[in-house]
């Protein structure tokens, strides 16, 4: 499945907290954020982001 990221989402992504600086990861937050795809992820350094994920 292809992520889509649009130009709003590079502007959330920017716009995040610093709780870690991993650019495909926070190109996984933004989306989210926006209450678009649910994240699959086992990359625990998204946790302090405060969405709803499912583990792997």
């Amino acid at each position: 499945m292809e992520l889509p990221f649009r130009i709003d989402h590079g502007r959330r992504a920017g716009a995040l907290p610093p709780h870690h600086h991993d650019p495909f990861e926070r190109m996984l937050v933004a989306p989210a954020r926006a209450k678009e795809p649910t994240p699959i992820t086992d990359g625990r350094r998204i946790e302090p982001y405060d969405l709803w994920v499912l583990w792997t």
